[in-house]
């Protein structure tokens, strides 16, 4: 069983999604073997509290790792921990600080390696995988592996710069997250020109994340796993504008939120309805037989095995800050490290933030959200049902706090990255 997660991945970057050009051949491949998820989509813009919940199979709300000084609780289960428990050999690549071992991601895995940034290659990737591969005998192997592309910075292999980028840009950006977070703060301005180029340089290292994935399955097939079951997907989209903003851990418009998800090995063709990443754990247990309750998503392999039938209404998530807020007005109880809520339907996405009233937009008029359509009757139905989403929860589990030194690595990352911080 094999979990890829490609990092701040948008959908319509994905041959399969409709990208041009063929960036994807090995994820293409595995939709035309598998399902195809139209609308999949996370439970937050940034990475932390989403792969938390990739993991966990938990909402953010339940495992409480929703910001950069948590670290999940030993009681939270996860899903590697439940393969274990079964006999099953678990290991991960781990390559992005807010999803590492300083949150307490790689709990439940036998082994894990966090790889630095110079390894943050196709070798480098591989070649753990390959080296606990050799070693795990003929038995089950679960692998979860965080490729850090196509995340910025986008700085792709010339290879892929020569397929994907077009010559002559005369600009300043270069796909460095530093650049790129200036643009959201107010300092740069960016032209068509540009974004043009960004987009360009983000596509090729999506198809750079491709070949990760064409690897590794050609390494897991030479090594006897042909029949493996799949699972590629993100943690959260990424924005090129749309709104104002580019990167991601914005707002939870849909170019933040909605993500590619590729399975194989439970069920064939393209599911239209809406899919949470919430629901990769329950699916995941429930393909190799292994009990999925409590959990808060849904086993999609029965969803996709019939036809029209058992659709999910709504996915919903977070949105995260720390500290102290102003008082509650839009009628939905927050806990002390939650800013927002988001909900979405087919048709309908709300909005709620703490500190001023909920926005709803209409999807089927207005798919790129700009106008606010809310209205007294409308926010308060809204309002009902997010509280019923809330109560409707199972209990939550204890997060720790990091300790100061491991908070001052986190942050001692993020710097060298190019960002500031992201939840304060």
């Amino acid at each position: 069983m094999v979990v890829v997660l490609l990092d701040a991945a948008a959908p319509d970057a994905f041959g399969c999604y409709g990208a041009t050009g063929d960036p994807t051949p090995a994820i293409d491949r595995l939709a035309e073997e598998g399902v195809r998820c139209e609308n999949a989509f996370s439970v937050a813009t940034w990475t932390t509290p989403s792969v938390a919940s990739l993991l966990t199979g938990l909402h953010p709300v339940r495992h409480g790792v929703v910001g950069q000084r948590y670290r999940l609780g030993d009681s939270a289960p996860t899903v590697a921990g439940r393969l274990s428990e079964a006999g099953w050999r678990t290991f991960a690549v781990l390559s992005n600080v807010n999803a590492s071992p300083v949150m307490g991601l790689h709990r439940g895995f036998e082994g894990h390696v966090q790889l630095p940034e110079h390894r943050q290659l196709i070798d480098g990737y591989l070649a753990p995988v390959a080296e606990f591969m050799d070693g795990a005998g003929g038995g089950d192997v679960h692998l979860f592996v965080h490729v850090l592309q196509p995340h910025a910075p986008y700085r792709p292999p010339t290879e892929f710069m020569r397929r994907f980028v077009p010559a002559g840009y005369t600009g300043t950006f270069d796909g460095t997250a530093t650049a790129l977070v200036e643009v959201n703060e107010g300092q740069r301005d960016l032209d068509q020109e540009d974004l043009a180029h960004v987009r360009a340089l983000y596509q090729a290292n999506v198809a750079y994340a491709d070949a990760v994935v064409g690897d590794l399955r050609t390494m897991l097939e030479s090594r006897g796993r042909g029949d493996a079951l799949w699972v590629v997907t993100s943690d959260h989209g990424e924005a090129f504008g749309e709104h104002g903003r580019v990167l991601h851990g914005g707002d939870p418009y849909d170019e933040e939120i909605r993500i590619p998800m590729v399975m194989r090995g439970v069920g064939r063709g393209v599911h239209e309805g809406l899919v949470s990443i919430l629901d990769v754990a329950p699916t995941i247990l429930a393909a190799v037989g292994l009990d999925r309750g409590g959990l808060d998503g849904r086993d999609l392999g029965s969803l996709t095995s019939r036809q029209g039938g058992g659709q999910r209404p709504l996915v919903w998530g977070i949105q995260t800050g720390q500290g102290a807020a102003p008082a509650v007005r839009s009628g939905v109880p927050f806990g002390d490290r939650i800013r927002g809520y988001w909900l979405r339907t087919m048709t309908a996405k709300v909005i709620f933030y703490r500190d001023r009233p909920p926005v709803i937009y209409d999807l089927a008029a207005d798919p790129g959200e700009q106008t606010d359509k809310g209205g007294p009757a409308s926010v308060r139905e809204v309002v009902l049902q997010m509280k019923n989403l809330l109560e409707g929860l199972g209990e939550p589990y204890p997060v720790r706090l990091l300790s100061k030194n491991e908070r001052i690595d986190v942050l001692q990352e993020l710097e060298r990255l190019g960002y500031v911080e992201s939840d304060e």
